[in-house]
């Protein structure tokens, strides 16, 4: 009984485990030779204006902003900044954002209970 219900929750993380360890992946991308233009689809304007483009292999990179903002370039970096924070730190990370689970009781106890301000500076 256990292992039926434990054996499809112990995949999904194997999966999740995987897919946090994947950095790049490779897929097809077209490039506009008129616009300069590099992505993941072409663009319509492209298509109605019958520029020259071609289909090719690229690479797709995960990063993501000490502020916690995700980006995914077909560079070495993303060409922008951060659109929350402004910053230009970018680090490599995985395809699968990091879970933040619910706080346990010792990230939460305070042994002491709240400091009270009229008690923080009393000894001298």
């Amino acid at each position: 009984m256990q292992e039926r219900y434990f054996e499809p929750l112990v995949k999904k993380e194997q999966m999740e485990e995987k897919m946090r360890s994947i950095r790049e992946v490779k897929c097809r991308v077209a490039t506009c030779k008129t616009c300069k233009y590099t992505y993941f689809k072409l663009l319509d304007s492209c298509v109605e204006q019958n520029h020259d483009y071609h289909w090719h292999d690229g690479i797709k990179r995960f990063f993501k902003c000490p502020c916690g903002n995700r980006a995914i370039s077909l560079d070495k970096l993303p060409k922008k900044h951060c659109s929350n924070c402004g910053l230009f730190k970018w680090e490599r990370d995985g395809m699968l954002k990091e879970k933040k689970g619910p706080k346990i009781g010792g990230e939460t106890l305070l042994p002491r209970g709240e400091e009270q301000a009229k008690f923080l500076n009393s000894i001298k």
